[in-house]
């Protein structure tokens, strides 16, 4: 399997997990008819818009669609989790929100201690 037919294969189970059709993606973004479902279909490379689209559309830093999409070299799997918990760190609503994400990552490795 190719590196596009695998990106486009994650892409569709992303889809699927999060109950969206391209349809509906290419909608929210204002992007323009079958912009995206026509790349998938027929395989095509992704771009770097289409990159942006999906991650936001899947709530993914565009990091990790950009290194799914082979736009990007491949990161080691901590430096991913990482970014990725910054990614949603970062879109937590306020400070409070923030200081709980914080006391719940403490509170899980202080029992893994144990």
């Amino acid at each position: 399997m190719s590196n596009t037919e695998e990106f486009w294969s994650w892409a569709d189970q992303e889809c699927n997990r999060l109950g969206l059709s391209w349809y509906k993606i290419e909608r929210q973004a204002g992007a323009g008819n079958a912009t995206i479902s026509k790349r998938a279909r027929y395989l095509l490379a992704p771009t770097a818009k289409t990159c942006d689209l999906l991650a936001e559309a899947f709530n993914l830093a565009k990091e990790t669609v950009y290194r799914k999409a082979g736009l990007l070299p491949p990161e080691s799997i901590s430096a991913e989790k990482q970014r990725e918990l910054l990614h949603i760190f970062d879109r937590l609503p306020d400070d409070h929100h923030q200081d709980m994400a914080i006391a719940m990552l403490r509170t899980i490795l202080e029992h893994g201690r144990r």
